[in-house]
């Protein structure tokens, strides 16, 4: 897993341009979601909002294969486009800006630090890399995991919602509410403090009180995660990985770990 939280991280800081213009260009909103990504799988990119000009709406995308960032109109149609390999940081902010500027944009306060901290990440002042091939594909896979997982619970309580990025922890999630009382958030999230590598989370946000997780029911699989800060039902990475050398696939196991949390929240 060290390699694919590698490829996390440094995608996680390499997106932060595209955050930086939905908080610039797109119609704000009260719960910051116009600063949220999306990772495309067909197009194999990230993506952000669509912003509105004068006369045709723009979106930035980052082509994971090649790490070029693209500014494409409702026809998807390249308005400008730049590579970030060999750039720093400071440098593409530099470009987009530029780019935003002959879109019709006003980019004054665009490289203007996020309304979040960011890990300090070692490679942050170096020039910009491509990614290995592999490793770009393992990432994708997992995303895509996390589209599809997203889909399935939104199917399962039948509701619409947003399968988003959000930019600040990179998880890719969703949060909804299948009942009037009960908000739940679910998605994959990055190694971090909760859990030691990557993992599937499902917890529960009551609007009145607090959920009584001694009470919780068994998981057939994953771990119910239970602290002060923070508690819910998690599924490593790894037993996803441990699963295909039983002859089952990371789809089953998914669907293992959500249907018991999937219940119990709704019950509560």
């Amino acid at each position: 897993m060290q390699v694919y939280n590698q490829t996390d991280r440094l995608l996680h800081w390499l997106c932060q341009p595209i955050a930086k213009a939905g908080r610039s260009f797109a119609p704000a909103q009260d719960d910051d979601s116009h600063m949220n990504l999306y990772f495309d799988a067909l197009g194999e990119r990230l993506t952000g909002r669509w912003i509105h000009l004068e006369k045709e709406r723009v979106l930035l995308t980052l082509k994971l294969r090649t790490l070029e960032f693209e500014w494409v109109n409702d026809d998807f149609q390249v308005m400008a486009s730049c590579t970030s390999v060999g750039k720093t940081m400071d440098e593409l902010e530099d470009t987009l800006a530029a780019h935003a500027q002959t879109l019709g944009l006003n980019a004054d306060g665009y490289k203007a630090p996020m309304n979040y901290e960011m890990p300090v990440y070692p490679f942050a002042q170096d020039p910009i890399q491509k990614l290995e091939a592999e490793a770009l594909q393992h990432w994708m896979h997992y995303r895509k995991l996390a589209n599809d997982a997203c889909t399935w619970v939104l199917g399962y309580w039948q509701i619409l919602g947003d399968i988003r990025i959000w930019p600040h922890h990179f998880d890719t999630g969703i949060f909804v509410y299948p009942t009037e009382q009960m908000g739940v958030g679910f998605g994959w999230a990055m190694q971090d403090s909760m859990c030691q590598e990557p993992y599937f989370y499902m917890a529960g946000y009551p609007k009145q009180g607090n959920l009584d997780y001694n009470q919780v029911p068994t998981l057939s699989k994953g771990v119910w995660c239970i602290h002060e800060e923070w508690s819910g039902a998690t599924l490593p990475c790894s037993t996803l990985e441990e699963a295909e050398n039983t002859g089952q696939t990371k789809d089953q196991i998914i669907s293992d770990f959500l249907r018991t949390p999937l219940k119990w929240y709704l019950k509560r």
